[in-house]
């Protein structure tokens, strides 16, 4: 058995995980036989809904839920700007991303888990490749 006071389990604070880059990443471009791209919603959030998302958004975390297949990086961020407006990117590569029709089943299921938060009337799609990386 081992046992720490309570204070120091109050004080301990994570360290934060990974190591500090030693380097900048390069730009690159993705060969055409394996381009990358881009799927971006923009969207509102519904009036008062701020913690109602951010309780969404952890449930999705906790249960590993809309991995999205196919993706290489996905993000849901707020703007700091218009903090009402929400941004889902999410970047495919396209040697593994899905078929259009499941890609869209996909982001279907997302929305319909986040309706009653985000007004999906109020949505801007865009699609497309990625030109250059890093």
């Amino acid at each position: 058995m081992i046992l720490i006071p309570v204070e120091d389990v109050q004080k301990f604070t994570p360290t934060i995980a990974g190591r500090p880059r030693k380097s900048v990443p390069r730009w690159r471009m993705s060969p055409e036989n394996n381009r990358l791209i881009a799927t971006v919603i923009r969207v509102q959030m519904r009036p008062h809904c701020q913690e109602a998302f951010e309780e969404k958004l952890e449930t999705i975390k906790q249960e590993d839920r809309f991995l999205f297949p196919g993706t290489i990086s996905r993000f849901i961020r707020r703007s700091e700007a218009h903090p009402e407006r929400i941004e889902i990117s999410l970047v495919w590569r396209s040697t593994a991303a899905p078929s259009e029709e499941d890609r869209q089943g996909q982001l279907y299921a997302l929305q319909q888990e986040l309706d009653k938060v985000l007004d999906w009337s109020t949505a801007e799609y865009d699609h497309g490749p990625i030109l250059m990386h890093a």
